[in-house]
């Protein structure tokens, strides 16, 4: 049954029939209640779910085989109160323990979550991967809008180039001086920030400077309160990892006539809702580099 996540833009004429490899994805805060609770999946499903899957999960079309699992995400305000992960954790230790089970022996694996799905997969990571025969499978944990130090991966390196497997790619974006409403560990907003984030670049595959012209391309669609899937923006931004690890963007370029300030859900320079759309392209080119290195190295 095809869903969002098997959905793309016409440029990308990519299936995701006879791939070896598979990917769980984990949307991001969709349930905006203040009142702290665990929702109900079936509550949720559509809306703005679906965008998330299908402006997100998207960009390993292609590459993998996807699986976007509902799951009983912490509202917005069980967040900022620091709990009611555990409902959630459950159903996606289950979602994953299903997808290793659909897919063949010793495949090769990608994690890619956003936000509150970002906690998520660290979580997963450090319980069930980190450690054991699984870690030699993984390609790339993508954890966008999420900072951390290193240390609170487990033991996970951090990716340092574009050829790097078995890793995690961290980032939250944002514009110099701003800091972006990004994921903690325990809560989101954070009640503390690490005096030094691991820090990723999309565009350069590792933690060094990117300039205008090596952005591959933003959208389609304007990031995850839909639009229309189709267009890219090239050469948008410039990127560098800040001294506190927030990845910062340069958003004075223009691509006919668009700039990343134009995008859904910027504020003030806090680019958290662009975090995985603002890199589209960037991110399925990381992603393809990494799968060749990995199928490269168990050869």
């Amino acid at each position: 049954m095809r869903g969002p996540a098997d959905e793309r833009p016409p440029e990308i004429p990519s299936e995701n029939k006879g791939l070896t490899a598979f990917a769980l994805y984990l949307h991001p805060t969709t349930d905006r209640a203040v009142e702290a609770r665990s929702a109900d999946p079936l509550t949720v499903e559509g809306g703005p779910v679906d965008d998330a899957v299908r402006f997100q999960a998207t960009v390993l079309n292609g590459v993998a085989r996807i699986w976007a699992p509902r799951f009983r995400q912490a509202s917005r305000g069980a967040l900022a109160a620091g709990g009611a992960l555990a409902p959630a954790l459950e159903d996606v230790t289950a979602a994953f323990d299903h997808a290793l089970a659909q897919s063949p022996p010793d495949a090769p694996f990608f994690l890619l979550g956003h936000d509150q799905g970002a906690m998520l997969l660290l979580q997963l990571l450090r319980a069930r991967v980190v450690g054991t025969p699984l870690a030699r499978r993984l390609v790339v944990a993508y954890l966008a809008g999420l900072q951390v130090d290193a240390a609170a991966l487990g033991g996970l390196p951090i990716c340092a180039d574009p050829r790097a497997t078995g890793c995690a790619a961290v980032w939250a974006t944002a514009r110099a001086g701003v800091q972006p409403a990004a994921c903690g560990v325990d809560r989101c907003p954070p009640a503390s920030r690490p005096a030094r984030a691991a820090c990723f670049n999309p565009v350069t595959g590792g933690p060094g400077p990117g300039a205008p012209g090596e952005h591959r391309g933003a959208g389609p669609g304007g990031g995850l309160l839909g639009g229309s899937f189709a267009g890219f923006a090239v050469g948008l931004v410039a990127t560098r990892c800040g001294p506190d690890g927030v990845l910062q963007v340069d958003d004075a370029a223009e691509a006919d006539g668009l700039s990343a300030r134009d995008l859904v859900g910027v504020d003030g320079g806090d680019y958290h809702a662009q975090d995985v759309n603002l890199f589209y392209l960037d991110l399925r080119a990381d992603a393809a580099t990494r799968l060749a290195a990995f199928e490269g190295r168990a050869h």
